[in-house]
């Protein structure tokens, strides 16, 4: 078994994505959490030309961007691929993936705010979201949090 950590944290969209990719794939990695606003002696060698996670290291080898570490876990297990096998398939898989990744990662962002929502609004005692008038949001939002891989990921509130 290879040696496989992911540094990530729970607030980047991209970190996620990566951290979703190996635990649908059923890759076994040990999951560290940086602290954005003190990054690890590790984080900044792993990555200094950006500073930023996620990082996958192997080995103790960094691959860094989490288009470039779901490419790589596409070649390394080849038997769990995270893309389609046909080249149209692969060339729409990469395509949605680009523009995910332009747009914040969408759902993954989205997914985020939506897990959140409950607990900002019960800080702040501040109604933010109206569940009657966005209906469709509503159910997309219940629909995210109940897919079992990301509800047994997401952050707990506490």
């Amino acid at each position: 078994m290879e040696d496989l950590k992911l540094h990530g944290a729970w607030t980047s969209p991209y970190g996620q994505y990566v951290l979703w990719a190996l635990k649908l794939e059923g890759i076994p990695f040990e999951y560290i959490e940086e602290h954005l606003s003190n990054k690890s002696d590790l984080l900044l060698q792993y990555n200094p030309v950006h500073n930023k996670i996620p990082v996958l290291v192997n080995g103790g080898r960094p691959i860094c961007e989490s288009t470039v570490i779901i490419e790589f876990l596409e070649e390394k297990w080849p038997q769990h691929p995270p893309m389609p096998s046909h080249t149209q398939g692969r060339a729409m898989a990469w395509f949605c993936a680009k523009l995910a990744q332009e747009k914040i990662i969408a759902d993954i962002a989205s997914g985020s705010v939506a897990h959140w929502m409950s607990f900002i609004e019960e800080v702040l005692k501040l109604k933010l979201f109206n569940a009657e008038k966005f209906r469709r949001l509503q159910c997309w939002m219940e629909n995210f949090k109940k897919v079992p891989m990301i509800r047994e990921n997401l952050p707990d509130h506490e």
